[in-house]
C-alpha cells in the first residue's frame, strides 16, 4: 500500500480469512462460537484489498445492525472456497430479529 508521506513502503499481501478476522474481531464478544470463519485462505492483492474490505465491512455492519449479530443469540457463519477458477463465499446469519413482512433470504457470492 502506498505511504501518504511519500516514503517507500514494502507491499505486504493479506489473505481473505485474515481480513475477515480483522473486520469481525470487534463483534466476536465473549462467545467465541458466535462468529465462524472457515475455508480456503486466499491471498488478496493490493489492488483488490480496499474494495473487498469495504464490501465486508458493509456486510458486517448490516449483520450487527439488523442481522444475525443484532441479537445476543445470533450467529454468523462464513465459508470461503475455491470452485475451479472462482472464489466462493457463503455468508449465513442466524438468530436475527424477524422484521414484519420480511422474507428469509440467503446470500451467496461467487467471484
Amino acid at each position: 500500500m502506498p505511504d501518504l508521506a511519500g516514503d517507500v513502503v514494502e507491499q505486504t499481501e493479506t489473505t481473505l480469512l485474515a481480513l475477515l478476522d480483522a473486520i469481525l474481531a470487534a463483534h466476536q464478544g465473549i462467545n467465541e462460537e458466535r462468529i465462524s470463519i472457515e475455508g480456503d485462505n486466499l491471498p488478496i492483492g493490493p489492488h483488490a484489498l480496499t474494495t473487498i474490505a469495504l464490501l465486508l465491512h458493509e456486510l458486517a455492519t448490516n449483520a450487527v445492525k439488523y442481522g444475525g449479530l443484532a441479537t445476543p443469540e445470533g450467529q454468523l457463519r462464513i465459508e470461503v472456497g475455491i470452485a475451479g477458477e472462482r472464489m466462493t463465499m457463503t455468508w449465513r446469519e442466524t438468530g436475527a430479529r424477524r422484521m414484519s413482512g420480511a422474507s428469509q433470504t440467503r446470500a451467496s457470492a461467487a467471484a
